[in-house]
Parts: C-alpha cells; sequence; structure tokens
C-alpha cells in the first residue's frame, strides 16, 4: 500500500507486487469534495500509470466514476 502521491513510494509498491494488470479506481468521493476528486484523478492517474510503466506492467485497467448530482 502506498500514497497515490508519493510517485516513489507507490512505484516501489507495485514493484514489489509484480502485478499483470493494473486496477485504476482512484476516487475521491467521501465528502463530495469535487476539487479533491479531480486532484486524485489527475495526479493520482499519473503516478499510478508512470508507477505501472517503472515496474513493467504492460496492462492498466480503469474504471469511471461519477458523481450524481
Amino acid at each position: 500500500m502506498a500514497d497515490v502521491y508519493d510517485l516513489d513510494a507507490l512505484t516501489a509498491a507495485v514493484r514489489q507486487a509484480a502485478p499483470d494488470v493494473v486496477m485504476h479506481q482512484l476516487t475521491d468521493l467521501s465528502a463530495g469534495d469535487t476539487g479533491a476528486n479531480a486532484e486524485i484523478r489527475r495526479r493520482g492517474t499519473r503516478n499510478l500509470t508512470d508507477a505501472a510503466l517503472a515496474a513493467g506492467v504492460r496492462r492498466i485497467v480503469a474504471q469511471k466514476h461519477r458523481m450524481g448530482v
């Protein structure tokens, strides 16, 4: 487990797990804060993608989330 905002720790965690596939389900909907959700989707996705690539992962599956209004 690693903080998605900490690229080095995330890369180390992905390398240690050595997965065939990374499942992307990053979201922050707990407080209904669209700004926080946008940030984790933007920065977190970039970091998760970079960590997966650095670890040699060839597939990433992403799940889309949508907040209701």
